[in-house]
Parts: C-alpha cells; sequence; structure tokens
C-alpha cells in the first residue's frame, strides 16, 4: 500500500470537501493518505474522517500558511494542493466558458458541486488515482457520523450566519447581521423556531451547545429549512440525510457560488427576492 500527501491551506469548507474526496479515494484505491492543515482545525474534520484507518490529518508546515500555489504539487513530501484554484486554473485554460461549471438551473452561477467534480476528477487523471466518483451527487456529504443526532431538538430555520472567509459575500459582516436579525424579527412574528451557527444577541445558537461542523451537519437533518451563506457549516449541511428530510435549502449569496443538487435549492442575492422567499417558506411551513 502506497502513502500519498495531499494538503490544503485554506478554510474549513476547503478542507471538508478535501477530506470528503480522501476518504473515498481511499476506497477505491490501495492508498493510505496524509492531509495537512492548519493545526487549530483537526479538532472538527477528525470527526468526518473517523471511520477510516487510511487518512490521517498533519499539521502544515508554518511556511505553507499563506501560500498561494497555482502548481499541481509542491513540497513538503512533494504533497498533491487540493485548493481548488490551481486545478481550476488548469482546467479552465484560456477560455473559462469551455470548463462546465455553470449552473443548469442558475446559469449565472458556479455549481460548486460540479466544479469540485470537476476538480476532483483532474487531482485523478493527472496522479494516476482510479477516480471515485460518477456524478456530482457523490459530492454530497454522507460521512456516517452525519446520520447520528446531536440535539435532540427540531427547528423550523437553521441560519447559517457565520461570516465567509473567501469572499463570498461582498456586504460587510455587519451588514450581514442586519439581514439576519430581519428575518429573526419576522420568524419570532410568526412563531417559527430557529438556531443560527452565529450569535446574534441572546438568540438560540449553535455556539451555545459547541457543536462542531459534523453536529451541524447531524443537526441540519432535524430543520425543516436551511437558510444561509456559503461557509463551511452550509456545506456540513449538504448531506443525504438532511437532503432528504429538510423542505428547502436557501443559499444566500453575494458571489457566484450556487448549489445546484436538487429542486430543493435555490439561490438568491437579491434582498426583495430574498424576502419574498423567507415569506413564502414560512407560510409553506
Amino acid at each position: 500500500m502506497s502513502k500519498l500527501y495531499f494538503y490544503n491551506n485554506f478554510h474549513y469548507g476547503d478542507c471538508l470537501v478535501s477530506l470528503h474526496f480522501l476518504n473515498h479515494l481511499t476506497k477505491v484505491n490501495d492508498i493510505q493518505c496524509e492531509f495537512m492543515c492548519l493545526q487549530p482545525y483537526h479538532w472538527q474534520l477528525q470527526e468526518f474522517i473517523c471511520d477510516s484507518d487510511r487518512i490521517k490529518l498533519t499539521a502544515l508546515p508554518q511556511e505553507s500558511f499563506n501560500a498561494f500555489d497555482f502548481r499541481t504539487h509542491r513540497n513538503p513530501n512533494n504533497a498533491i494542493n487540493l485548493w481548488c484554484c490551481p486545478s481550476i486554473r488548469r482546467l479552465w485554460g484560456e477560455d473559462h466558458k469551455t470548463f462546465p461549471t455553470y449552473s443548469k438551473n442558475f446559469p449565472h452561477l458556479l455549481d460548486v458541486g460540479l466544479m469540485v467534480y470537476e476538480i476532483w476528477k483532474y487531482v485523478c487523471e493527472t496522479n494516476n488515482l482510479i477516480y471515485p466518483f460518477k456524478d456530482k451527487n457523490d459530492t454530497i456529504f454522507d460521512q456516517p457520523i452525519l446520520e447520528q443526532d446531536t440535539l435532540v431538538k427540531d427547528y423550523d430555520f437553521l441560519l447559517v450566519n457565520s461570516y465567509c472567509n473567501s469572499g463570498q459575500m461582498k456586504i460587510s459582516p455587519q451588514q450581514q447581521d442586519s439581514v439576519f436579525l430581519q428575518v429573526i424579527d419576522y420568524l419570532k412574528v410568526k412563531n417559527k423556531s430557529f438556531i443560527t451557527t452565529h450569535k446574534l444577541l441572546d438568540n438560540e445558537c449553535t455556539y451555545d451547545y459547541n457543536l462542531s461542523l459534523a453536529k451541524i451537519g447531524q443537526l441540519s437533518k432535524r430543520c425543516k429549512v436551511v437558510f444561509g451563506v456559503p461557509t463551511a457549516p452550509f456545506w456540513a449541511t449538504v448531506n443525504k440525510w438532511a437532503m432528504n428530510n429538510c423542505i428547502k435549502y436557501v443559499n444566500f449569496t453575494n458571489d457566484k457560488v450556487g448549489y445546484d443538487f436538487n429542486d430543493k435549492m435555490t439561490n438568491i442575492s437579491d434582498l426583495d427576492a430574498l424576502s419574498k422567499e423567507i415569506t413564502e417558506l414560512v407560510e409553506k411551513i
């Protein structure tokens, strides 16, 4: 059995999807994987690979913390870079439009499921590895830990209001808080239950229960609506159990980050359209 080294020097969401890929990669290839990322992330990321004995988390060397590497490989250990941008630049070539990342249902947005599917396929093709996925739906999280329960509570809305770190939101954190506080006030008036992922005033929050990303993923399947911005906790909700149970996903984005896995998902950037969507959902549930 050979050992391969991988790394991702970016954020939680980037690392989550990388581990999903490695989890499946080790099931069809006779390999062990060492995944390097920021040490403080390990306690949460470890939960996503708790059933795998072929993936090991190690600390990313400090000199790589802020490295924007646009090659496929770099030291240490000739590690394979799983951050999306290096592979995207090779796949795009000279013409972005030829790269199949634009969403069918939301043509103005990038389909992040399709994007990571194509990136991982490219990584396998360029490293003589068997690609474990058949289509973009295989990029949906299916880690067994997500089938478990955390809080034994049900909510009408899971509000993913954590701050984005990759420029997905063009509004300020204060402006984002204002949007979510307006939604919260409306949900209170309509007597709908909710929980946030970032503490706002005295409203119930996953932080109150010290929920990790995996536990937020567990909780999401007990929520009727997942509404939030495209950051790591939102990614954690895109798991097969939550997608079966939830009525609707609403991705609020100012950038081109779109989720398009089924007709339960919608992507909204306009505040008027967002207000209309929330109003309709509140009446529906």
